[in-house]
């Protein structure tokens, strides 16, 4: 079925095969990037940024705790108001940065896991840091206080506060390291899927490309040959009527595309070929035989219609020709000299044949002339006409 689509149309399959091809590796690498930007993705504007958030609460966190150890430094210091002052101020700049933390990775997506870690983180954080409130209210006391008596009263209850908040801490602290670590363990993972997405789309489009080429060259091959093989079929059999004259050869070829057009037009013109040069050679044939009846009958179009034209005119020549010379024959036979040749027949023949027949009948006259004077006794006669 295919040998018998144009050549034109074949090629146009041949290119949309290819242009399919090419489209084909293309979504098979853009399902690859498309992939792999997911994961980018993910690592770059969740993980990251998660990681960041939480590791700037984590960092608050312990900076809020060692602003809060250190006031222990000037328990026996009854003068130490200013860095009492000093340890409440940095504690406040670390509870910013944690808020900031906070904010950061709360606005940004989780997974199941991982909210539940949070939520889990959120309660124990607030339990946390309520705690941390009532020890904030006992260092501002302290950085208020100028009694010895009272600075020791207040450590004894900062540390009490202290063992209180302690549980809270470590608590809020070991589910943060869990969330940063979920996280970490999420971007790696993003990372060896993204290689997974990478390796495996890249083996598709070389087993793809491989297949692709392979079929392009199948195809290209097939048009290439269902293009050449009539045309080497055409070409043999003209070599070989240029070589035998055998007008009989066909090409033993049949498709509907152009090449199979070509190659029935040229049996065809084969075929006319023949039939009318047969057909002459049986006329001509038996004219040889003296049949002057036959004539080419066969259609024909263009040199061989005045082909035909020429030989059947010929024969009606020569028929006519010879039809004139059998009646002039037969008048001679019969004795009359008078008879010529058709007025239809022309050229040097009738003229020769005329001249003859003349010639004939002034010298017979010429002589029947004499020959009569001779029997009346009159030999005085003589025979004037040109002879030779």
């Amino acid at each position: 079925m295919f040998k018998n689509y144009f050549v034109k149309s074949k090629i146009y399959f041949l290119i949309a095969v290819g242009i399919i091809a090419l489209g084909s590796v293309g979504l098979i690498g853009n399902s690859g990037i498309n992939g792999c930007v997911v994961q980018v993705e993910e690592i770059g504007k969740v993980r990251l940024p998660s990681v960041e958030g939480l590791m700037v609460l984590n960092e608050a966190q312990t900076a809020i705790r060692m602003r809060t150890i250190e006031v222990a430094i000037w328990e026996n210091n009854y003068n130490a108001q200013d860095n009492f002052a000093d340890s409440l101020k940095r504690k406040e700049h670390a509870w910013e940065r944690a808020e900031k933390g906070w904010k950061q990775y709360e606005s940004l997506p989780q997974t199941t896991e991982e909210a539940k870690l949070w939520n889990q983180f959120v309660g124990e954080w607030k339990t946390w840091k309520g705690l941390d409130a009532e020890m904030t209210q006992t260092m501002l006391a302290l950085s208020k206080n100028s009694s010895e008596s009272e600075q020791k009263r207040l450590f004894s209850k900062f540390y009490s506060q202290y063992e209180a908040q302690r549980a809270s801490y470590n608590a809020s602290e070991i589910t943060l390291g869990k969330i940063i670590d979920l996280n970490v363990e999420i971007g790696v993972d993003s990372v060896k899927q993204s290689d997974v997405l990478t390796h495996s789309a890249r083996i598709s489009m070389i087993v793809f490309v491989v297949l692709i080429a392979g079929l392009l060259v199948f195809l290209g091959l097939f048009v290439l040959r269902s293009v050449t093989r009539p045309l080497e079929l055409l070409q043999g059999s003209l070599l070989s009527v240029e070589r035998t004259g055998d007008f009989s050869m066909k090409v033993d070829y049949q498709s509907a595309d152009e090449v199979g057009q070509t190659a029935a037009a040229f049996n065809s013109m084969m075929a006319s070929l023949q039939d009318a040069l047969s057909n002459t050679n049986q006329v001509m044939g038996a004219v040889a035989r003296g049949d002057f009846s036959r004539r080419v009958s066969v259609e024909a179009r263009g040199d061989l219609a005045q082909l035909k034209s020429s030989v059947n005119g010929s024969v009606d020549k020569l028929e006519l020709t010879m039809t004139a010379l059998t009646d002039v024959m037969k008048a001679l036979r019969e004795g009359n000299f008078d008879k010529r040749v058709d007025a239809k027949v022309d050229g040097e023949f009738k003229l020769a044949v005329d001249q003859a027949m003349q010639a004939m009948q002034a010298m017979l006259g010429d002589v029947g002339g004499v020959m009569n004077g001779v029997s009346q006794g009159d030999l005085t006669g003589r025979v004037r006409a040109e002879g030779r």
